[in-house]
Order: structure tokens, then sequence, then C-alpha cells
């Protein structure tokens, strides 16, 4: 078993792009999601347990609701039209986890990561002027903050620490992690599950 005292290692800052857009159709999306993130608030009242301190629904959401699947299937396209056209890759991504977050007044996210995953994805719904911002941070005290409005799709590196501090105001999201598929080998099985291949 490998421990710190077998080698030293050090950290080489790089920097990772975080990427951002406003879907265009954000009007329309927002009202559906919105009423279906309510909805499925009304039937899973239970949050998760996590970084997130806030409402947040299961980690498959996707799968549990199909009313979320066709803008799970979205993020994963412009996922993989992201890895094609900067990271220059054509390999397979899929929908590791989904869930959707309500935050309230004094609510807040710990800092943390989302790795293994590739890619970390954060959808706003609904978000209110006095919302705190997410803060996205390294350790030799550079951050970079953006303030959520309704419809911004932002996008960055799994491996990027990141928080939210208590807020001020409302916030309705969603919140993805795209992965790469695992290599199956002879004898593993499969299913297709909205165009990912899920182990069973």
């Amino acid at each position: 078993m490998i421990t710190k005292s077998d080698f030293i290692l050090k950290e080489i800052p790089v920097t990772t792009p975080i990427f951002s857009t406003i879907l265009h159709d954000h009007v329309e999306l927002n009202k559906y999601l919105k009423e279906t993130i309510l909805e499925h608030r009304e039937k899973y009242p239970q949050s998760n347990i996590s970084n997130v301190k806030c409402w947040h629904s299961e980690w498959n959401t996707h799968e549990i609701n199909p009313k979320f699947t066709g803008f799970a299937k979205r993020i994963l396209g412009i996922s993989t039209f992201l890895s094609k056209e900067y990271y220059n890759t054509d390999r397979q991504l899929w929908v590791e986890d989904f869930w959707a977050m309500m935050y309230e007044k004094s609510d807040y996210t710990a800092i943390h990561t989302h790795f293994p995953s590739s890619f970390a994805v954060c959808y706003y719904v609904d978000v209110d002027a006095k919302s705190s911002p997410i803060i996205f941070e390294n350790d030799y005290g550079k951050s970079l903050t953006v303030q959520p409005e309704n419809g911004m799709l932002l996008i960055w590196g799994a491996g990027i620490k990141h928080m939210v501090l208590p807020t001020n105001g409302t916030r309705m999201a969603i919140s993805v992690n795209i992965e790469i598929p695992p290599t199956f080998k002879e004898g593993f099985s499969r299913l297709e599950l909205n165009n990912t291949q899920e182990m069973l």
C-alpha cells in the first residue's frame, strides 16, 4: 500500500478553463424544469446528505424521473461536443450523476470537487438576485467568482475546487457529473439506458 512517505508529490499550477454559456431557449426550458423540480421534490421530499447544504434530490434523478431524461441527454450532448472541440477526443461520455437543488436563505455548499468524474456541470433554473455566487479556487490563493443567472450553464474539469457561501437569496439548479464509461471486458453484461451504457 502506497503512503505519503513513499514519495514527495508536488503540484504544478496550471490554468484550467471553466466554460459558460446561456442556453438560447432558457425561458421556456426553465419554466418546464422548475415545474418538474417542484413536482419531484413534493414526491421525494427527503434530501440527500452531502457537501450541498440545501435540499437536493437523488444522485440518479434522471433515471428515477423520466421528465429529466431529455435535459440529461442535452447536457451529455453539449459535454460530448466540448470534449471533441476543446480536448480533441471522440471518447464516449455518459451521465453518471444528475441531481436537482433548491437553496433557501443561509443554505450553502462546502468546498469540494467532483473527482473522479471528467466534467462537472451546473445549470441555473431560477436564481434570485441576492443568491450567492459560485466560487472556484485552487491552493495558490487564486479564485474565480461567477454570479449565476437564469439559463446559465457552467461546465468545468471535475477536479476544480468550488463552493457556494451562505446565500441571501433563493436558487434552483441542476448539477451533473459526466464520466468516461468503464471499458467492458468479455463476460461483463451491459444495459443500454438513455443512450448510455450502464454496468449491471
